[in-house]
């Protein structure tokens, strides 16, 4: 995957579409969600992407507090370690990666 539609994307609900239209703020088209409901979380993607990626860096960026040292996935005195194997999983599939 060469990368997604660059953001910030938006969701329009009153659109030529049923349920509404994800696209830039230029107008390019990203999506159409199956749901309405859906059109918010489609459109904070690129969002959330960089959020999550900026989580990961400073994460790793401080010192490990995990006395296996920074490559420890399978201890328990470091609450971080699940949820930073989780996110980058999710960074992973978001980018095509998985």
């Amino acid at each position: 995957m060469s990368g997604h539609t660059p953001g910030p994307w938006g969701y329009w609900p009153k659109s030529a579409f049923e349920n509404g239209v994800v696209s830039t703020e230029a107008g390019q088209h990203v999506a159409q969600p199956n749901r309405s409901e859906d059109g918010p979380l489609l459109a904070a993607a690129p969002d959330l992407l960089e959020a999550l990626e900026k989580m990961v860096r400073v994460h790793l960026s401080e010192p490990s507090k995990c006395e296996a040292g920074p490559e420890c996935y399978d201890c328990n005195e470091a609450p971080l370690c699940e949820l930073e194997i989780e996110a980058h999983a999710a960074i992973a599939k978001a980018k095509g990666e998985s």
